[in-house]
């Protein structure tokens, strides 16, 4: 995993879905964040994640199922509203249309955000309706909205999907970059895919 240094401290950072294949990401940004929320849907999942967070990090957990999406909405607006606004946002859904709802419940309060949400690499797929809907969407005002699509490894003996350091790794390279759009590993040509 790469050594990521901190530039500069994050007032709030909101990270959704980063108790598994993202925690290495998670755990880094705590040491840069002066305030971060970690939403998941377990308890279990919080618990191992907060073993994690760095100590100079105000660590705030949410459980949430976000199966259920306008609950799950309704309830991080609530609890957003009792903290102070999220600065930068790295968010793993299954379902991609989450990711430009939850921007725009963000949005609301008016604080500039940079938000990352994290496709899997099936956005990446050409005849993938899901590609094109993303492309068209527009962040709000005071969101700045980046997109990080999972890819797979080319090898010598074909490919293979990429592993949960090289995920985090590669997320961590995209919130230093900056990039609206990124690939973590690559996604052509498609048909390598494993």
């Amino acid at each position: 995993m790469m050594q990521w240094v901190p530039e500069n401290r994050i007032d709030h950072t909101l990270i959704i879905g980063g108790t598994g294949m993202l925690a290495d990401a998670a755990a880094h940004l705590s040491k840069r964040s002066k305030n971060l929320t970690s939403v998941a849907g377990t308890k279990r999942s919080l618990s191992k994640i907060d073993l994690r967070i760095a100590k100079d990090c105000t660590h705030h957990s949410l459980q949430l199922n976000w199966n259920k999406p306008d609950e799950f909405l309704n309830r991080l607006r609530l609890h957003l509203g009792e903290l102070m606004p999220p600065t930068l946002v790295l968010a793993w859904f299954h379902d991609n249309t989450l990711g430009p709802r939850t921007a725009e419940l963000i949005e609301r309060s008016s604080a500039p955000c940079r938000f990352f949400q994290v496709l899997g690499s099936a956005t990446a797929d050409p005849r993938a309706d899901a590609s094109k809907t993303l492309e068209a969407y527009r962040a709000p005002a005071h969101v700045v909205f980046h997109r990080v699509v999972l890819g797979f490894v080319e090898t010598r003996s074909g490919s293979r999907w990429l592993t949960d350091s090289e995920i985090s790794s590669g997320v961590l390279e995209s919130i230093e970059s900056g990039d609206e759009y990124s690939v973590v590993g690559c996604v052509e040509p498609w048909s390598s895919r494993p």
